[in-house]
Order: C-alpha cells, then sequence, then structure tokens
C-alpha cells in the first residue's frame, strides 16, 4: 500500500513539473515574439536594423528571426529554445552559411547573440544585443 502511495505522488510530483517547464517555455517564446532592435558588430563594422521573432506552429522548441543578420525581409533563421538559450545550427540563407547562439535575460527583454556568417571565403564572428524595438539601445 506505502509503495502504490509512494508511487502516485513520485507520478503527480513528475506530472506536476514537466506542466510547469512547458509554461515557462510558452511565456519565453510568447515574449520572444516581437520586433526587436539589433545592435550588430563584427569587429569592423556595428550595424543597427530591426528582426522580427515569431513563434514556429508546427514544433513548440522553435522560433524564427525574420531579416536575421540584416539579410532581408522574408529570410529567417531558425533558433531551438531551450531554457534561456537560442541554439542556430548551421543553416544556410542567401549563399551564408550561418551557426551559432544566443542568451535570453531572465526578464527576457535583451538577447545577446555570438553567431559565425560564413560566405564561403570569409568568417565572420558576430555579437549582437537584440532589445524590444522602441526601447533604448543597449550597447555592449
Amino acid at each position: 500500500m506505502k509503495l502504490r502511495l509512494l508511487g502516485i505522488l513520485l507520478i503527480m510530483f513528475l506530472s506536476l513539473s514537466c506542466q510547469n517547464e512547458e509554461e515557462i517555455s510558452v511565456d519565453t517564446r510568447d515574449a520572444l515574439s516581437i520586433t526587436w532592435q539589433c545592435v550588430e558588430k563584427d569587429g569592423e563594422y556595428d550595424r543597427k536594423y530591426e528582426v522580427v521573432g515569431e513563434m514556429d506552429a508546427t514544433n513548440s522548441a522553435l522560433l524564427r528571426f525574420d531579416n536575421f543578420h540584416e539579410l532581408g525581409k522574408g529570410e529567417k533563421i531558425s533558433a531551438i529554445l531551450s531554457e534561456k538559450t537560442l541554439t542556430i545550427a548551421k543553416q544556410r540563407i542567401k549563399n551564408f552559411d550561418i551557426e551559432g547562439k544566443g542568451t535570453v535575460s531572465s526578464d527576457k527583454k535583451k538577447i545577446e547573440w555570438q553567431y559565425t556568417v560564413d560566405n564561403g571565403n570569409e568568417k565572420q564572428n558576430i555579437t549582437a544585443i537584440y532589445t524590444p524595438a522602441g526601447s533604448p539601445i543597449v550597447k555592449k
């Protein structure tokens, strides 16, 4: 009897903890699905532009960023969200191979990116800071 009760309690605990993680993930995805102001640095140039984050309708861990690296409206990079980390697996967009990671701040109002862009001749190491569009630009 005690083992049965312990098993039921364990299942309930695991169910509640998984449900809580899912809620946090959905909240984070919602918070990242906005227009961002990007300040990007590659060692030579600094540039500022807007990026639009959006949730993927079929994959709950996937976010897409339109105009990433200022490649143009309609050009989207995909990133997997795991807790507070966004991971860009190697992707090819407009003859550029892009991969890297982003860290989401605890208040979900900033993403700090480190990624590489390779055009086949030159590989650039990029850092970028995203803040909600319309808010003061954060400089690193």
